[in-house]
């Protein structure tokens, strides 16, 4: 098989869900290798549910598409063959490289091609149990086994990984992640005054602590809702829910699924306050975005948290104390951060999390590692 010098990125795992952190991290970079008009040097590797829209959004690559629509219907089989087509179509391409911005079960085997695979963190090796657990250590273990690099997107999420493979410390490293949010002048969408959240609505996310923190002061600020950005699923119906309920608080509390860029940009651009309680983070954009659309922002510093917002934004101590989180968000509200304030908060983040630094510094790495191969 001839070798060219081209790079294959992986977008195989987009499927449905077109804008998952793991997503807008890949797009990111590739928006940054088209600002650099390089996009003859990568081709992508996409799945037929996403490659039409994806085509789309970057038609300056080249493509090579996975997947079978007879098996759509069938998970696990088709899981399976996403796997064999990822490998197949990997050794086939005749690129340098391959890299995946989610080391998964799709990605994991090993390939011909020098491979670079990104592991955001391992939070879920915390937080889940029994067969699902296994699950997670089985797929772990063959992307760091079958992978050439490993990239991460924290020191935090380095010194994670480490704890799990501490033989791997040569070949794992923390280049960062980019955020970037794109102005929106439109009107707002959601016409009261409003608290919002963006993220997965779980236990380790810690939505409940801010769903108790809000009854506790919703009556001062009769004017002003709680917007909560995120898939409904069975810990808001089981879980929050009955808190709603028992405060009295559901016509309040608005939940907003299916949330396009355009439209979260607009929720962060106008809500009064932004609150990330959150005690599971590889990394942790929404506050970041939240704040480089001039939003006060109240985060956790759990995990990662304290790294990446570099002490900039309003910190929570005990995330999980309902009252601590009632009183600092009814302060924040009282009495707001100064534009001058939030114009130089959104400035230094810009700086440190451009995608220009951020995409130089993963496309180097890539092509300096592959190159040695």
């Amino acid at each position: 098989m001839k070798t060219n010098s081209k790079i294959l990125f992986d977008l195989s795992f987009i499927r449905y869900n077109l804008y998952a952190g793991v997503s807008k991290y890949a797009y990111r970079l590739l928006d940054y290798i088209v600002e650099e008009g390089k996009s003859d040097d990568y081709i992508l590797l996409l799945n037929i549910v996403s490659e039409n829209k994806i085509r789309e959004w970057y038609p300056q690559f080249e493509t090579i598409s996975i997947g079978s629509q007879a098996l759509l219907k069938y998970p696990m089989i088709r899981t399976m063959y996403l796997s064999y087509d990822f490998r197949r179509k990997v050794n086939q391409s005749g690129c340098q490289a391959v890299f995946c911005p989610w080391g998964n079960e799709i990605t994991c085997l090993k390939v011909k091609p020098f491979k670079i695979s990104v592991i955001h963190d391992l939070q879920f090796r915390l937080d889940t149990k029994g067969l699902l657990l296994k699950i997670h250590q089985i797929i772990d273990d063959a992307v760091v086994k079958n992978s050439d690099r490993i990239v991460t997107i924290s020191e935090f999420s380095r010194s994670q990984i480490l704890s799990f493979y501490p033989n791997v410390e040569s070949k794992v490293i923390s280049l960062g992640n980019s955020v970037l949010m794109y102005p929106d002048e439109r009107e707002r969408l959601f016409k009261d005054r409003y608290i919002l959240y963006v993220g997965r609505i779980c236990e380790m996310k810690n939505v409940a602590t801010l769903i108790k923190a809000y009854s506790l002061i919703h009556f001062q600020i009769p004017d002003c809702k709680l917007v909560v950005v995120g898939g409904r699923n069975n810990y808001w119906d089981n879980v929050i829910k009955p808190i709603l309920k028992e405060n009295n608080i559901q016509e309040k509390v608005n939940l907003v699924q299916s949330c396009s860029e355009a439209d979260l940009t607009n929720y962060y651009r106008y809500a009064d306050l932004f609150v990330f309680p959150s005690l599971r983070e590889g990394f942790g954009s929404p506050p970041l975005e939240a704040a480089i659309l001039k939003t006060p922002v109240l985060t956790s510093i759990k995990d990662s948290l304290g790294e990446v917002t570099r002490g900039l934004l309003y910190q929570l101590d005990n995330p999980c104390d309902e009252h601590e989180l009632a009183s600092k968000m009814s302060e924040i509200l009282t009495n707001p951060p100064s534009e001058e304030k939030l114009e130089k908060i959104k400035n230094e983040l810009l700086l440190h999390y451009s995608i220009q630094n951020v995409g130089k510094r993963i496309c180097d790495y890539i092509k300096k590692v592959s190159w040695k191969k």
